[in-house]
């Protein structure tokens, strides 16, 4: 079983439609076939609910934001607690000028000897050459072949607006789990109509 620390970034685009969020389904497919062992700091979840907070100028509803969090919550991720990865997520900070709440992703990913995987180009940025586990999604090895109809801009391959809840990787998700889809899609729906 491999163990990868997964950024926010990534584990955001598992539910709201993104550009690469095609890219990182595998890594959502390997946790939930229990073929991936995800380790994130507590402060993930600060984190997914801002940007899901920041949505809503875009139209995410309460209903859809609070019925992402509860998939959030379902998904079997290894959670640390952030105060566990400091001070020496503070030191990379200083270190590397990025920000506390890049550098305990960072840190958590050299604690346990495994890669960190972030979308961040920024961040890839300032710690390039420096840790080789820190990788971006395109060097993941886990991306599908791009699109045949252009890729990404303003719409996915199938025409969704890129910032909509993506509904499919929802539905998949809920659909293994043996509940019923109806409401959900429902709550999707009136987010994205």
């Amino acid at each position: 079983m491999v163990t990868r620390v997964l950024d926010t970034n990534i584990i955001v685009k598992w539910f709201l439609l993104e550009e690469d969020s095609q890219a990182t389904e595998g890594f959502l497919e390997e946790l939930v076939a229990g073929q991936a062992l995800v380790l994130i700091p507590s402060s993930l979840f600060y984190e997914v609910a801002n940007v899901l907070w920041v949505r809503r100028r875009n139209g995410l509803t309460e209903s859809a934001c609070l019925t992402i969090w509860q998939q959030l919550k379902r998904l079997p991720l290894t959670v640390i607690e952030w105060h566990e990865l400091l001070p020496e997520a503070l030191s990379l900070s200083y270190q590397h000028e990025i920000a506390v709440y890049d550098a305990v992703f960072v840190r958590l990913a050299q604690l346990y000897g495994c890669e960190f995987i972030t979308a961040d180009q920024k961040l890839l940025q300032k710690v390039a050459g420096t840790y080789e586990w820190i990788k971006g999604l395109e060097a993941s090895g886990l991306r599908p072949p791009p699109p045949t109809s252009g890729g990404f801009a303003d719409a996915d391959d199938s025409g969704r607006e890129i910032g909509a809840v993506n509904l499919e990787r929802i539905m998949k998700w809920i659909g293994g789990s043996g509940r019923s889809a109806g409401p959900l899609l429902k709550t999707m729906l009136n987010f994205t109509s």
